[in-house]
């Protein structure tokens, strides 16, 4: 590499970025009561502006039809998303979050964006600033919990 630093210290800052990550959405999960999968479907739908077709969001998820239909039905249930008709074909329906999910993910990107922020202003490598900042938000999400 032309900064001098080996090829692994990179794999590891991305591993731990990774790991953060995953790590982050696990505690974003438990302050909901959300599976990791459900939180992830709240996460797409957000990405997609709040609403995906099943096939889409299966997709995107790399599941099948019966895993996400399991997870779209507990989604349901307890209020943070709902079928919607197709406007132009009633054989399909819409995955939409409702004003409960849309709850989750704002407090989700909340502290994304805290993370972003703090690791904008350190002067370690983007990689490991983020994984730190991402670190530190999500003891932010657990001292809530309590």
């Amino acid at each position: 590499m032309t900064d001098g630093r080996e090829p692994e210290d990179g794999v590891g800052e991305l591993r731990a970025l990774l790991l953060a990550g995953q790590r982050f959405r696990q505690a974003l999960a438990d302050r909901f009561g959300l599976s990791l999968s459900e939180a992830v479907v709240l996460g797409h739908l957000a990405d997609a502006g709040g609403q995906l077709m099943p096939s889409e969001l299966s997709e995107r998820m790399l599941v099948g039809s019966g895993t996400l239909t399991a997870i779209i039905d507990r989604l349901a249930d307890n209020g943070h998303v709902q079928r919607s008709p197709h406007p132009r074909d009633r054989r399909r329906i819409h995955i939409t979050l409702t004003t409960d999910g849309r709850r989750v993910v704002r407090y989700a990107q909340q502290h994304l964006e805290q993370a972003e922020a703090a690791a904008h202003e350190a002067r370690a490598s983007p990689l490991r600033a983020l994984a730190a900042a991402l670190h530190n938000e999500t003891e932010r999400v657990l001292r809530r919990r309590s």
